[in-house]
C-alpha cells in the first residue's frame, strides 16, 4: 500500500506536468502507456478531463467508482468492468495546479494475485529467519544458562564438602563478578576461616592433653 501510494503522488505529477504542456491530443495517451510499461501498474481515470476535449489517454472508470470530488487520496479495493481479477488500488486527485481543484482522479492499481506472489516469498524469509532466530536464541539461552548453573552446582557440590567437615574444597573462580562470584568469594573465605578455627582446635586439644599428661 505504500508503494502504490508513493506511486500514484509521483505519476500524478508527471501527469499533470504533461497535461499542462500537451500540445496534441496524441501525447497523454502515449504517455499513459508508458507509464504503465515502465512501473507494472494499470492506470485508470475517473472525472472529467482536465484539459476540454482533450483524452487523458486512461482506461475510463464509472464515476461512482470512487468519490473523486472529495480531494483525498483513497486506497480501496476494486473489480475493472470486464476484467475477473481484484485490484488493490490508489486514486489520488489529478489537479494542473496545487491549489486549484481537482479534475478527477488518477488510480494506481495493482493485482491482487501480483501482490500475494509477492507475499508468498516473503512469508518464506521471515519463516527461514524466525527459525534461524530461534536456533540462535536457544543456543544462547543453554550457553547463558550453563554459564549460569555451573558456578552455582561447584558451589552446591563445595557447601556439601564444608556440611560434611572437609574444608579443602575447589571453589571455581567466577568472572565478571556478580552475586554468584561474590558468593563464591564469601563461600572461600568461609570455608579458609573454618579450617583455620578447626586446626587450632586441633592444636588446643592436643596442648591440653599433653599437659594432663
Amino acid at each position: 500500500k505504500a508503494d502504490l501510494r508513493r506511486e500514484a503522488i509521483g505519476l500524478t505529477e508527471v501527469f499533470a506536468q504533461q497535461a499542462i504542456t500537451a500540445s496534441d491530443t496524441g501525447v497523454l495517451p502515449r504517455i499513459a502507456r508508458q507509464l504503465e510499461l515502465a512501473t507494472g501498474d494499470r492506470l485508470f481515470y475517473v472525472g472529467v478531463p482536465p484539459v476540454p476535449g482533450q483524452s487523458v489517454g486512461l482506461e475510463r472508470l464509472p464515476q461512482s467508482t470512487v468519490d473523486w470530488r472529495s480531494g483525498r487520496t483513497i486506497t480501496f479495493e476494486f473489480t475493472p468492468p470486464g476484467a475477473n481479477k481484484t485490484y488493490l488500488a490508489v486514486a489520488r486527485p489529478l489537479k494542473l495546479a496545487k491549489k486549484g481543484p481537482a479534475f478527477g482522479d488518477l488510480i494506481v492499481a495493482k493485482p491482487k494475485t501480483e501482490l500475494n506472489q509477492r507475499l508468498i516469498p516473503l512469508l518464506q524469509r521471515l519463516a527461514i529467519a524466525s527459525l534461524g532466530g530461534i536456533i540462535v536464541a536457544g543456543l544462547l539461552g543453554w550457553y547463558l544458562s550453563r554459564r549460569i548453573t555451573r558456578p552455582v552446582l561447584a558451589l552446591s557440590r563445595a557447601t556439601d564438602e564444608i556440611a560434611r567437615g572437609s574444608y579443602d574444597v575447589d571453589l571455581p573462580r567466577v568472572r565478571g563478578g556478580g552475586e554468584i562470584g561474590h558468593l563464591a568469594d564469601r563461600l572461600r573465605e568461609m570455608a579458609a576461616r573454618l579450617s583455620d578455627a578447626e586446626q587450632q582446635e586441633r592444636n588446643f586439644l592436643m596442648t591440653v592433653s599433653h599437659e594432663l599428661r
